[in-house]
């Protein structure tokens, strides 16, 4: 089994995915750092979450290969699905789930990002640091909603939100083991959930990054928003809002 964890960005992606790999390797599975090593995968997923970019015919061909070797594992990606990701799917070898926030939450996040980068003149591939404005990032987030459409729409994921997650993470974690039918026990469970805890400061020991970039507060939009801001957001998000379970 392959699990791809796919998010959108500003979302808790990376905290939901090094879950999701505690969780396997809980079960008993692997570790996707080691396979990532063991492989030779570095030219094809990123070294801290095992970002897989565009999961296209070519990238899943050489990311599954430690799965036909017996491995079950998980990789990350931020993209929609592909006929070819579509078709694994719909043979069991690979079981996605999608996480998304708040358009207006993830924008104030990307622009608070984009000015953390800056400060520090930090070299970035992250393209937050070109955010220089609310009004850029919210521009930003609407670009990201194509993708919330397609995974919302294909119903081939496990969605989740990351209010949801924020507020009761047990409860989120639990759907999670019973979707990658795996087997962990709830005091195991508690503790992975417990160890990534905004509160305890989780980082992604790799990288040695919080796990959490900025504030991890929701519904910060309301505070940080000028007035023409907040109407902005109504124009780009007022449509799907509803769909993604928010009000406008």
């Amino acid at each position: 089994m392959i699990v791809l964890s796919v998010g959108m960005q500003k979302a808790g992606t990376a905290w939901y995915f090094n879950i999701t790999n505690d969780l396997l390797q809980a079960a008993g599975h692997q570790d996707i750092h080691d396979l990532r090593n063991r492989y030779h995968l570095q030219r094809f997923m990123t070294r801290g979450n095992c970002n897989i970019g565009r999961p296209n015919l070519l990238k899943l061909l050489v990311v599954s290969f430690p799965h036909w070797m017996g491995n079950s594992y998980v990789v990350k990606t931020h993209e929609g699905p592909t006929q070819a990701l579509l078709g694994l799917i719909d043979r069991g070898v690979v079981k996605a789930t999608y996480m998304y926030r708040d358009p207006r939450d993830v924008a104030l996040s990307a622009f608070e990002h984009g000015e953390k980068i800056r400060r520090s003149g930090a070299v970035s591939n992250t393209g937050f640091d070109r955010l220089t404005t609310i009004e850029e990032a919210i521009e930003f987030a609407k670009g990201l909603l194509p993708v919330w459409k397609q995974w919302a729409g294909s119903r081939k994921a496990l969605l989740v939100r990351y209010e949801d997650m924020r507020q009761d993470s047990l409860s989120e974690g639990k759907k999670l083991v019973v979707y990658l039918n795996i087997d962990v026990s709830q005091e195991v469970l508690r503790s992975i959930i417990e160890q990534y805890e905004i509160k305890n400061g989780s980082t992604d020991s790799l990288r040695n990054q919080p796990l959490h970039f900025n504030k991890g507060v929701t519904g910060r939009w309301m505070e940080e928003f000028t007035a023409s801001q907040q109407e902005l957001s109504r124009e780009s998000f007022g449509d799907i809002l509803p769909e993604m379970g928010y009000d406008i």
